[in-house]
């Protein structure tokens, strides 16, 4: 089973929460999410034991990743080239805003493959860095 919160911002806070059976439900659930600014959250729970958690802010086409999977992962493009100039804002699930640095932030379409990946496979993918 998987726990799926999706936290959004506008035009007000709204929390939704689902319960799928299967990684490709959850993972359709995420293919069709919106860009607009978010906050994502996935438990894999089987067997009444939680297999891993993964974290997306996303805002503005930009997205700050997070796998815990006894402790801590953080995403960030392999490719240096690609890393944009300037911290990025995002908001917290209780809408406190952070910043993040550049070379923390990736895609919301990075993020999006990268956690549709981890859903399906179990694994984080290689097409990004992990702390």
């Amino acid at each position: 089973m998987y726990k799926i919160e999706i936290t959004r911002f506008q035009p007000h806070g709204t929390k939704q929460r689902l319960s799928v059976a299967d990684a490709a439900q959850a993972a359709a659930v995420i293919a069709n999410l919106d860009d607009g600014a978010a906050v994502i959250f996935v438990a894999d729970i089987r067997d009444h034991i939680d297999h891993g958690n993964f974290y997306v802010w996303w805002s503005a086409g930009q997205a700050y990743v997070r796998l815990d999977e006894h402790r801590e992962h953080y995403a960030r493009y392999r490719d240096t080239a690609t890393i944009r100039q300037g911290d990025a804002m995002f908001l917290d699930e209780d809408g406190a805003s952070f910043s993040v640095l550049p070379a923390d932030i990736v895609s919301v379409s990075s993020a999006k493959e990268a956690l549709v990946h981890w859903l399906l496979t179990g694994r984080a993918t290689d097409a990004l860095i992990w702390s």
